[in-house]
């Protein structure tokens, strides 16, 4: 049987959301979008079709996944710019995707993150042709504490 560890030499971590307890999806007027962080895909928010929402106050840790949850309904295409910034600094884009589906209501979709790296806040920028109803947004990786 061959092992993760025996082959990278490292001891492998369950990755977690590092949207911890103190964590905020704010849009651009400020406010809070608690329903996108609360671990539950039947609170849905409905939002603009160009939604910016930021991403703060996250444990520290380089996210290597992300997992974006549609709403009630199933969308024909949808695309989206994922950016993140050390603290202070410009944003930079860390993955864009283009033409994505939603097939079915309330579908959970993975994607990786090419150079993950420990930064302060994220943007998802979304680009639909409608307004658009999110359920869960979660950067996944492994918390610092725990390497």
């Amino acid at each position: 049987m061959c092992t993760l560890e025996y082959v990278t030499g490292k001891r492998s971590a369950p990755l977690q959301d590092l949207l911890g307890e103190g964590a905020r999806i704010a849009p651009a007027d400020g406010g809070d979008v608690a329903a996108l962080h609360d671990d539950d895909a039947g609170t849905v928010a409905a939002e603009p079709s160009a939604f910016a929402p930021t991403l703060k106050g996250l444990e520290h840790g380089a996210a290597t996944l992300y997992a974006y949850t549609h709403g009630n309904a199933a969308i024909a295409a949808s695309g989206w710019t994922l950016e993140a910034r050390a603290a202070g600094g410009a944003w930079k884009v860390v993955d864009q995707r283009r033409e994505k589906a939603f097939e079915w209501p309330l579908q959970t979709r993975p994607f990786r993150i090419a150079t993950p790296s420990v930064y302060a806040a994220y943007r998802l920028r979304l680009n639909a042709p409608e307004k658009v109803q999110l359920a869960q947004i979660e950067l996944l990786g492994v918390a610092a504490a725990t390497r």
